[in-house]
């Protein structure tokens, strides 16, 4: 099961509620971005893992620490390696963690393509992940703040007019 459910009918659907689009129906913003938060914290977790890894390598092989004077994109791209293939490893070794973790239907079964690609997203450093988890909490805090407006406004009694 994905995001975005295709439906030829228009019938209601089970679930959580669904917004409908023509013929496009999509779970509810507020799970979704739940759904994503749940996945962004996993990746920073593993993003800050995987940069101690890096750290602890680089500490053990001085050459990879210091910029090469020729050469350093090579250098650059064994370390962006070392950091991906320590990810998927990272994520390999929590399969429960990243079962739970995943967006639906994408850790129904974990394939070594799944920690390889959960390893490369993680390589590109938890300052990532951290910024894409602050812009998921601000769109979850203005989606509440919009609920809460719509409730209050359809909560509030319609003004009559002028008593005779």
């Amino acid at each position: 099961m994905g995001f975005l459910v295709f439906s030829a009918s228009m019938g209601t659907p089970a679930g959580p509620e669904r917004h409908v689009r023509g013929d496009l129906k999509m779970a509810d913003t507020s799970s979704l971005v739940a759904e994503f938060s749940r996945f962004a914290a996993l990746l920073a977790g593993i993003s800050v893992a995987t940069e101690r890894v890096v750290e602890i390598i680089k500490g053990a092989v001085p050459p990879l620490a210091n910029a090469w004077a020729r050469h350093d994109k090579v250098r650059a791209a064994i370390l962006q390696l070392i950091a991906a293939v320590s990810g998927a490893v990272i994520a390999w070794q929590m399969p429960d963690h990243v079962k739970n973790t995943t967006p639906t239907g994408w850790g129904d079964q974990l394939h070594w393509q799944t920690y390889a690609l959960i390893g490369l997203m993680a390589s590109g450093g938890s300052g990532a992940w951290n910024h894409v988890l602050d812009i998921l909490g601000a769109l979850k805090t203005k989606k509440e703040a919009s609920t809460q407006a719509s409730a209050f406004v359809s909560a509030t009694p319609a003004e009559s007019g002028p008593s005779k």
